[in-house]
């Protein structure tokens, strides 16, 4: 459109990126890859735990030890993610601490409440991950749309899943000085209490069951 009014009036269109992109970051696209390979990394774990032990752990103290296992995976899957994706790749460059605080912190959402599907929902739980995380989660993060070029419902909740959160938490980081990027992390804190505290209220309704 602005091709064809530049013909018709003889005038040339000049665009000045107000924040340019990084130069490893042409299409200001690698957030959103790292919100995506973060949250598959967390939901992995807990599926390849549910598959070796079990969905629903044996014990309520299974249960506990599940979700302090997440802890230093998701520091080391947060770090590994921060190295790649600065120093190794050059994709995001200047922020390895707010990549690596991010990406722990998706890791530790997508985990956690994956163990709570999988102890409220047993083997179905896995389905349920990808319905949030994948079926809905990715669409609706801002990635290769914004949200004002999104759907009405794809754009009223994209900001509230971790995906999003996650999008929005590092493009402020990295773009914007960190400016607005207090409510992404709180999201994403948020998806973090809910999968704990669910995982561990399930877990100690099964266990008094099954014990009674």
């Amino acid at each position: 459109m602005l091709t064809a009014v530049e013909d018709e009036q003889g005038r040339t269109l000049a665009v000045s990126d107000a924040v340019p992109h990084q130069s490893g970051d042409p299409q200001g696209s690698s957030a959103f890859y790292v919100a995506v390979g973060a949250v598959l990394a967390g939901y992995l774990l807990a599926a390849v735990l549910g598959m070796a032990k079990g969905a629903r752990p044996a014990t309520f103290r299974r249960t506990l030890w599940r979700l302090a296992a997440t802890v230093p995976y998701a520091l080391a899957v947060g770090l590994g993610i921060a190295i790649i994706t600065g120093p190794v790749l050059g994709a995001i460059t200047g922020h390895v601490g707010a990549v690596f605080a991010v990406a722990t912190l998706l890791v530790l959402s997508a985990a956690t409440v994956t163990m709570s599907f999988q102890v409220l929902f047993g083997i179905f739980g896995i389905a349920a991950t990808i319905l949030v995380f994948v079926v809905v989660g990715n669409p609706s993060a801002g990635g290769a749309y914004p949200y004002p070029l999104l759907p009405g419902f794809w754009r009223e909740i994209g900001p509230w899943l971790p995906n999003g959160a996650g999008v929005d938490a590092l493009r402020s980081a990295v773009y914007f000085g960190g400016t607005g990027m207090a409510p992404a992390l709180w999201v994403i804190v948020g998806w973090i209490a809910a999968g704990t505290v669910l995982t561990v209220l399930a877990a100690r309704v099964i266990s008094r069951r099954a014990t009674a």
